[in-house]
């Protein structure tokens, strides 16, 4: 077979995988939490209101500080486009994934070459953790994009001069900063990269300061923010760092057991041993690609061992288990260090092993993978069902509604009601509407996501 159209064959197939289990089902497995509402209501008083949105996600918890923005604006020409409905959640996953997929073949391709960019995508396409990770609609969704961007920027200026890709750098770490906080561990890497290159490049002291001031214009609506709050995200900020009095300080191994969660669709079993020798495996890989690398490679892998060494220190540090999210980052990582640890090896070698691990990879995950393409019951799709069928029944009644849900299970509800119209009156000696789940027998109208009963008297 011609060369040219196996890669191509091959190329079609990974991105067919991708797709598959991303895209099966999309619109029914789509959540509407609390998450999700949130920025849906900044959205609609951006469009609505015309009110311009100054924070973004909150770190941590209710005691955290705010991040900027940026992911509100992204999103609201979706919902221009569906007229507000949440609906703009599938359009935008969709074109998300579409960019992931291609941009990140064509900046890794550009850096370390097809192969490498050919197995990085196959092994994303077939893990079940990051194919659903990669439907959820919120933040972190755009960590994974921003570590590969970056490593491409800091190949642009390891090879560049002048100020302008220091500029974009600085802004680049920002933007994605505000998405998440666990970029500041992106910004690490980046930051060790450009004290290696410091000397032997002859970085100008005026390079990185151009990139510090771009990466603090990116802060600019939380400075508007605290000027017209009396600094409250300041004082959050530092509250949050000086005030942490709660957690469990000292446990060295706390990271270990997320990590593992992390990683179980690559190794499969529930073990610490396993994981331990994993984490060591990976820094192996890392020290031997350093030591095998010259120019920009030798930076950049010695800059990955740093921060591999530094990520379980900080979680460690932090002294609270963390969700498997905020690790997230360390995917594009550990994937390239596989792919590229394997393209090194002899041919004859390097094909044996991919034999065996592809398969093995697949096979792990199908069940999960599997599993996860199914319709959620609670997704937005049946909530948007239920909450449709009632609003004709709903129109120009007085009522008020409680939900009989587990914690946490009202939010995106409330939006969907004003959505279509259903007003409370806030008057509680109207009748009381009940949302409920699981489905009761005595609802009057019903889908997977729950049921709503009407009380006597309002039927």
């Amino acid at each position: 077979m011609n060369t040219g159209i196996f890669k191509i064959a091959i190329f079609l197939l990974v991105f067919f995988l991708f797709c598959y289990f991303r895209f099966t089902n999309l619109d029914k497995r789509i959540s509407f939490g609390w998450d999700q509402e949130q920025y849906t209501v900044q959205v609609r008083q951006l469009i609505k209101d015309h009110k311009p949105v100054l924070i973004g996600p909150r770190v941590n918890n209710d005691r955290g500080f705010f991040l900027a923005p940026y992911f509100t604006y992204i999103i609201a020409p979706f919902f221009l486009l569906t007229n507000l409905h949440p609906n703009a959640l599938l359009y935008f996953l969709i074109l998300f994934n579409f960019l992931f997929f291609f941009l990140s073949f064509y900046l890794i391709k550009s850096m370390f070459g097809g192969q490498t960019a050919f197995l990085f995508l196959i092994f994303w396409s077939i893990n079940s953790l990051l194919a659903t990770y990669d439907i959820i609609p919120w933040w972190p969704i755009w960590i994974p994009l921003g570590v590969i961007i970056t490593w491409w920027l800091l190949h642009k200026i390891y090879h560049c001069r002048g100020y302008f890709w220091w500029a974009i750098l600085g802004f680049t770490l920002g933007f994605f900063f505000n998405m998440h906080i666990q970029f500041a561990l992106v910004i690490f890497f980046a930051a060790v990269f450009g004290l290696t290159i410091f000397k032997s490049k002859k970085i100008s002291i005026y390079q990185p300061l151009i990139s510090f001031i771009a990466f603090g214009a990116t802060f600019i609506p939380l400075l508007i923010f605290d000027l017209r709050h009396q600094f409250l995200n300041s004082k959050l900020f530092i509250n949050f760092f000086t005030n942490n009095g709660d957690s469990f300080r000292g446990y060295l191994l706390i990271w270990l057991p997320v990590f593992n969660n992390l990683i179980k669709s690559l190794i499969h079993f529930n073990s610490f041993i396993l994981t331990t020798l994993f984490y060591v495996l990976i820094f192996a890989l890392i020290i031997w690609l350093y030591r095998t690398s010259k120019g920009f490679y030798r930076n950049f892998f010695f800059s990955l061992a740093a921060l591999w060494l530094v990520f379980p220190l900080v979680f460690t540090k932090y002294g609270r288990r963390p969700s498997e999210y905020y690790f997230i980052f360390l995917y594009p990582f550990l994937y390239l260090v596989v792919a590229e640890s394997i393209k090194r090896l002899p041919k004859k070698i390097h094909a044996t092993i991919l034999i065996i691990l592809i398969p093995y990879l697949f096979f792990n995950n199908l069940d999960s993978l599997s599993y996860r393409i199914k319709p959620d019951t609670y997704s937005l799709y049946y909530m948007d069902k239920l909450v449709k069928d009632f609003a004709p029944f709903a129109k120009n009644k007085k009522f008020n509604i409680a939900f009989g849900v587990p914690v946490g299970g009202d939010s995106g509800y409330r939006y969907l009601f004003d959505l279509y119209g259903i007003k409370q009156t806030e008057n509680w000696s109207d009748p009381l509407v009940q949302l409920v789940r699981p489905v009761r027998k005595e609802c009057q109208f019903k889908s997977e996501a729950g049921g709503i009963i009407v009380p006597k008297g309002l039927e």
